[in-house]
């Protein structure tokens, strides 16, 4: 558990230096509006771009079968700052032998680089340590984003409060991963939901696992509305929809999934592109469609590209886990 400083715009390094710099260009220039004023509606413009417009959305959709699991996603790429682009290859593999797929807060990029964490980066440093089962990779992952974001919010819990979609004042989940292994065919889910206490906040590490079978026909990890609802069958068009893939091999009925819910979700903007679909089985991590952008991430020691804007706090986020339903 871990007690933030007190959260202001100040407590931005650039915007200290703008504010403290601000003194003797307004005395140099002798504007009406003074320069600490313009400064610090500046930063706060900075500081709104850290925590504004992050509701977000991705859908994973899982299907179990005799050949192993199938697992699709979506490409939708909504960072903080920048056009949304549907290019973000969801799910990572390593070393042939685990498949992830990620969706919440990906990555926290400060001007100090301390207070900076990528989910992304964090799974490959915890495969290194914990390649030997995919259990023990989860738990290692799992431990040390816990840590990251204690040691984030330690600072200043704004910015991170601010991008998490589902915070009601006392918690809210902030990024999940779903692991399926060769030695986990079944796969189970990490989340990582931040908690206001009293004093302070804390972060709780859940491992979520549905029952053996429930995925035989499909299911969602992440972003199930529209996979719940055809699971459920209440509706006309899930019975249509329901049968319609009834008729179908078990990668597609995750890939049509997955395309369902693009094109029928209520959060249009938040899911999109093209489907990506892996299948994990007892011989290996074999993909079944993919972008040029999905690789193996076992031997790689960074992420690459990530948005910085200017030296402000901000956060670059996979588009936002709304809830892990069951089975998960």
């Amino acid at each position: 558990m871990y007690e933030p400083r007190t959260s202001t715009v100040a407590n931005i390094p650039a915007c200290r230096t703008l504010l403290k710099n601000s003194w003797g260009l307004e005395s140099s220039t002798r504007r009406a509006y003074s320069a600490s004023t313009i400064a610090g509606e500046a930063c706060a413009r900075l500081a709104q771009s850290a925590i504004a417009q992050y509701q977000r959305g991705t859908v994973v959709a899982l299907v179990t079968s005799p050949q192993g699991t199938f697992v699709a996603t979506d490409s939708r790429n909504h960072p903080t700052s920048g056009e949304i682009r549907d290019d973000m290859c969801k799910i990572l593999t390593f070393g042939k032998k685990v498949a992830v797929a990620v969706g919440g807060i990906g990555n926290h990029v400060s001007s100090r680089p301390a207070e900076s964490w990528d989910a992304w980066k964090q799974l490959r440093l915890a495969y290194a340590k914990q390649a030997g089962s995919t259990h023990a990779f989860a738990a290692e992952w799992g431990s040390e984003m816990r840590a990251l974001i204690l040691r984030d919010v330690s600072d200043d819990p704004a910015p991170l409060i601010g991008a998490i979609d589902s915070w009601d004042g006392s918690e809210g989940e902030v990024v999940s991963a779903i692991f399926v292994g060769r030695d986990h065919l079944e796969g189970f889910a990490v989340k990582l939901t931040l908690l206001k206490l009293r004093k302070g906040y804390d972060v709780r590490p859940n491992e979520l696992r549905h029952p053996p079978a429930d995925c035989d026909f499909v299911c969602g990890g992440i972003g199930t509305d529209v996979i719940d609802e055809i699971r459920a069958g209440k509706t006309t068009r899930a019975i249509v929809w329901h049968d319609a893939m009834s008729h179908l091999s078990a990668s597609d009925r995750a890939i049509e999934a997955v395309r369902l819910t693009i094109k029928n979700s209520p959060r249009q903007k938040d899911v999109g592109g093209a489907i990506d679909a892996v299948l994990v089985s007892n011989s290996g991590v074999h993909w079944i469609q993919r972008k040029r952008n999905c690789e193996d991430h076992s031997h790689r020691s960074d992420r690459g590209e990530v948005d910085l804007l200017g030296s402000a706090h901000f956060l670059t986020l996979m588009p936002h886990v709304s809830q892990l339903n069951l089975p998960f």
